[in-house]
């Protein structure tokens, strides 16, 4: 079928069918030099009209401060704090921690997250979470990478890890120097790519973070594809 009988059959409401829902035909409007209204009607498959292109890189792109000192804490019960980075270390059945971004079950157990929400998990059911008080707390602005946790290291030394997701970054190139605004100075970091599980975020004078949320650290990793 042509498409002006196409389209004549669509304006007279007559019932189109057809044996592959994905190969129909859907009219649309071009711009095109070659008419008076500057427009013409083709046709295109439907499946070619809703295929959306890979992105280039997944990303992800934070706000980090930190309150610096290594100090680990461990949490039974009661809300989580968004942004902290936690790790499971004892899970039961019934443990749910969904809610507020991590796992469930005790197939969560040693699995690390960052908290999503000021809440309390669904379900602690006895289970227990660590988290350390030196790690950068992060609000995530985007993430298409996934599972991405914070551990400290050292002073002004603290390590970004996910579950394999650190392909080949741009970091492992470039391994640019970032600035965190900390009392009256700023204070460069550099990026070093390890491995595709972590990334190393290291200050060059040995300084903390700054744990003011008005002037945090924005951070933003790409991985190509």
């Amino acid at each position: 079928m042509d498409i002006l009988n196409f389209i004549s059959w669509i304006a007279s409401r007559r019932r189109v069918v057809t044996s592959a829902p994905d190969d129909a035909l859907v009219p649309i409007g071009i711009r095109t030099e070659t008419r008076d209204d500057k427009y013409t009607t083709v046709a295109i498959k439907k499946s070619d009209l809703i295929t959306v292109p890979e992105p280039a890189y997944k990303v992800y792109t934070a706000l980090l401060t930190q309150s610096g000192g290594s100090i680990i804490n461990y949490l039974y019960s009661g809300s989580l704090v968004k942004g902290v980075s936690y790790t499971v270390t004892s899970a039961t059945s019934n443990c749910d921690f969904t809610n507020v971004g991590g796992p469930s079950g005790v197939s969560g157990a040693g699995l690390s997250f960052v908290a999503t929400e000021n809440l309390e998990p669904n379900n602690w059911d006895g289970s227990e979470l660590e988290y350390n008080e030196g790690a950068p707390v992060a609000i995530v602005l985007e993430n298409t990478i996934g599972n991405i946790w914070f551990t400290y290291e050292g002073i002004g030394t603290y390590n970004l890890n996910s579950d394999g997701g650190f392909g080949i970054s741009k970091y492992d190139v470039y391994r640019p120097v970032v600035t965190s605004f900390n009392g009256n100075s700023f204070v460069p970091y550099t990026w070093y790519w390890i491995n595709t599980n972590t990334i190393n975020l290291n200050s060059i004078d040995g300084i903390e973070l700054n744990n003011d949320s008005d002037n945090p650290l924005s951070i933003e990793i790409r991985v190509y594809n």
